[in-house]
């Protein structure tokens, strides 16, 4: 039977929210999504939780063709989410399966929603004179930071949501003075000197590449940056190797927020400027030398994580620098040579777009709201060892 769908959506088809999704995921509720994109979009990235959710990938075009073969696999006793590119396509999908007998909602927004989900969680520190949050933008893996001490808080690594830091702020009581990136990132836009200008505060960068028009405050290597009356000290650690400005912030000495250098399962890939060996030498030496001196109970807070496994205690993406060291995820036993060799022979993907999205943080162009929203869709892929 062919069939062509000129309904209009009708008030009854329920709708969710990317947070509800992934707050159903997050407490284990079993959940069935209906992905209507094409097969290569789907198996690239998908909606991920800490729980898994029972899948069936759908391209929404076979709806059109023939309802009733499409909609042939998918259950009828349970309810059934129903995701697209920008949530266009699914409303539509949810009243031809609505009138089919499903049981269905369609998710708000589609992946562009999940996209751009931000969940706040407190890190647990061992002290009442500052707090520290961890911002996870989900949908892609990218994790953010936010420092607070004495009404003055310090932003690592913001998205392009600035209103997500600008409400915490507001709900806890503090000024953002500082807003830094530890890196120019290559699969976000950094939201970093919009949140920096619409807050008063100063946006820090270690000295980046001649002649870009970014315009920054330069960060100094071991500058420490303090937070309120009393001193929070957050020292700055210049850790080349992921890009030659790469920065780590050591907090009271027990948090080390490490952008791309270290993460909770290997090192930030060197390979995306062109000069792949050199950058693994400075990454080699970042790790072996530079940061070699950390205790073994030094929380590692990364920029990013590329698997929902990674989410442990407190609902946060962390480790310690003992555990990196006892697992090896920091390849601490190579030597230099055979550290850049391994990374030299690595053939994983590079972040998509990656190029522009150099170029739009480094100041080379400007992007548009839509532009920057297909730029950003997709994994972050900023990890070369795991």
């Amino acid at each position: 039977m062919h069939t062509k769908s000129t309904r209009r959506i009708p008030m009854s088809i329920k709708s969710v929210t990317a947070k509800t999704v992934f707050d159903e995921l997050d407490q284990g509720q079993p959940i069935v999504i209906l992905d209507l994109r094409a097969p290569s979009e789907f198996e690239d990235w998908r909606i991920a939780g800490p729980h898994p959710a029972k899948f069936y990938n759908i391209f929404y075009a076979d709806f059109f063709e023939n309802e009733e073969a499409a909609a042939a696999p998918l259950p009828k006793d349970q309810e059934i989410t129903i995701v697209c590119a920008k949530g266009g396509a699914s409303a539509t999908v949810a009243e031809i399966l609505d009138q089919l007998g499903y049981q269905v909602r369609h998710m708000e927004g589609g992946m562009l929603a999940w996209s751009q989900l931000h969940i706040v969680r407190p890190v647990p520190v061992a002290s009442e004179e500052f707090k520290i949050w961890q911002v996870n933008r989900v949908g892609k893996g990218c994790l953010s930071y936010v420092v607070a001490a004495h009404g003055e808080g310090l932003i690592v690594d913001p998205s392009r949501m600035t209103h997500v830091y600008q409400d915490l702020a507001q709900q806890e009581g503090f000024r953002i003075r500082y807003v830094v990136d530890t890196h120019i990132h290559a699969d976000h836009i950094s939201g970093g000197r919009e949140l920096a200008h619409a807050a008063g505060a100063t946006y820090r960068l270690t000295e980046t590449h001649a002649g870009a028009p970014l315009r920054y405050e330069p960060l100094n290597d071991k500058e420490v940056l303090s937070l309120g009356d009393v001193r929070v000290e957050t020292l700055t650690i210049h850790t080349p190797g992921h890009t030659p400005e790469s920065t780590s912030f050591l907090i009271n000495d027990q948090y080390l927020i490490s952008g791309d250098t270290v993460f909770v399962e290997g090192v930030g890939r060197p390979d995306l400027g062109g000069n792949t060996a050199k950058w693994a030498q400075d990454l080699f030496e970042s790790i072996h030398v530079r940061l070699a001196g950390l205790r073994n109970d030094t929380w590692v807070l990364p920029a990013h994580y590329q698997s929902m496994d990674e989410i442990k205690e407190h609902r946060l993406v962390f480790t310690t620098f003992g555990h990196l060291r006892k697992t090896d995820k920091i390849k601490r036993n190579l030597s230099a040579q055979q550290f850049i060799r391994d990374i030299v022979n690595d053939n994983s993907p590079p972040p998509p777009n990656y190029e522009k999205i150099v170029d739009a943080n480094m100041g080379r162009i400007d992007l548009d709201v839509d532009t920057a929203n297909f730029l950003e869709i997709g994994p972050n892929r900023c990890a070369l060892v795991h």
